[in-house]
């Protein structure tokens, strides 16, 4: 291999890692904290309490607290089950997580190569995996029926499954065999290009988070079950749900 070959693969090592890097920008989500005073004992129950007393102890003591997380929001996790608006974004949840990258796929992804060969084949093996998914994805979104009355959901999915084919294309395009460039220019242009579109798809995924949360407190959705540190807690998770003898729903 010349000297000019060499500086070649490797500044084609060194964008292929910063295209990734933008690629696989994680959201975070926000949790909703929720702080109850600590009431002090009374003893409204002593014998020596009248009727009346007893029976306002006795309505204050069973009536039930308003409970702000089981309002419609956007951290809501006790949202209206009859709601189509729900009802859609969990279906819409549960497709997504199906198909999206793993932990693993994501580490594998994001791991330097270090001149290593082993870690190259190996991420180029992960990302032809993480586009065929993700272009399946696509084609399952688009396909997913919106209830009616809801505007805004039709343009959040096909936004999103758009998001998901484009990003195949950028996987394709980092992985798919191609000529040699001639000179570092040619090189430049190339993967200058990739890098525009993956950055561009970076900023678009941040739009859809803002889009994603907006409509699900407009129409009172709890955050994707998933994702939601929150909703974890309350239901636990099928780990801690074992560890007591419990059986996962799912």
């Amino acid at each position: 291999m010349t000297a000019q070959e060499k500086r070649v693969s490797k500044k084609t090592q060194a964008t292929i890692t910063l295209v990734v890097a933008s690629l696989l920008s994680v959201t975070t989500l926000t949790v909703l904290a929720v702080k109850a005073d600590a009431q002090p004992h009374h003893d409204e129950f002593h014998s020596n309490s009248n009727a009346a007393q007893r029976q306002a102890a006795v309505q204050k003591a069973t009536t039930v607290v308003e409970n702000p997380l089981g309002k419609a929001g956007a951290l809501a996790i006790m949202s209206d089950p009859t709601n189509p608006a729900v009802q859609w974004f969990e279906h819409f949840d549960q497709t997504v997580v199906c198909y999206m990258k793993t932990d693993a796929e994501a580490a594998i992804l994001t791991r330097p190569f270090n001149q290593e060969v082993e870690r190259v084949q190996h991420w180029t093996d992960t990302a032809g995996k993480v586009a065929v998914k993700y272009k399946y994805l696509a084609s399952v979104l688009r396909k997913i029926e919106v209830p009616s009355g809801y505007p805004g959901l039709k343009d959040y999915c096909n936004l999103t499954a758009d998001w998901y084919a484009d990003s195949a294309e950028v996987y394709d395009e980092l992985i798919k065999p191609r000529r040699a460039a001639r000179t570092m220019e040619e090189l430049d242009d190339g993967l200058n290009a990739i890098k525009n579109k993956a950055q561009g798809l970076a900023e678009m995924q941040k739009k859809l988070k803002q889009m994603d949360v907006s409509l699900r407190m407009q129409y009172g959705v709890h955050m994707r079950e998933q994702e939601d540190a929150l909703t974890k807690y309350v239901k636990g998770t099928k780990e801690q749900i074992r560890s007591v003898g419990g059986n996962p729903s799912r």
